[in-house]
């Protein structure tokens, strides 16, 4: 079976998703480092404020949290930004995928094609609007879309069999 490479950002974000490794929150919170922070810093001054018995001041939590949803809202944009150039860049080289009962075989766009057997095929996830198939690093997408229902089916059996 034939199937477009072309994915778009809601499909590119599922096949992420699906994808997702203990590494990528290891990082995630690395990468959140200032907003754990200061999460961290809004609470143990509300706790200090608590524990002493003063008032609590809403204003300086007000701005505290202001910052905390700031920072964690430009960490999600940056990885949104991320997840776009893949899916843009992958929709450009790729033209179609062949998927047979022998492996997985992309055509790019200038014609040139790369064949995957399916012994160097670790593993497949399946989600509400694509496949993906390979490791959490490297994987091919296919969209569910152009395939139906029938032939989604299809694959889904092929890789059962396949993949082990």
């Amino acid at each position: 079976m034939t199937v477009p490479c072309k994915i778009n950002n809601a499909e590119m974000r599922e096949a992420f998703r699906l994808n997702l490794t203990p590494s990528f929150w290891w990082k995630a919170t690395l990468g959140n480092f200032r907003t754990i922070l200061y999460l961290s810093i809004l609470i143990a001054f509300i706790v200090h404020r608590l524990v002493n018995g003063r008032a609590i001041e809403w204003q300086a939590i007000a701005v505290m949290f202001g910052l905390v949803v700031l920072f964690f809202g430009l960490y999600l944009l940056r990885l949104h930004r991320t997840i776009i150039k893949a899916a843009k860049k992958l929709s450009e080289s790729c033209n179609a995928l062949t998927i047979d009962s022998q492996g997985i075989t992309a055509e790019t766009v200038n014609g040139s094609r790369t064949f995957v057997p399916w012994s160097a095929v670790t593993r497949w996830r399946e989600g509400k609007l694509v496949f993906t198939i390979g490791d959490a690093k490297t994987f091919r997408t296919v969209p569910k879309g152009p395939l139906g229902e029938m032939q989604s089916g299809e694959l889904r059996s092929l890789l059962l069999s396949q993949i082990r």
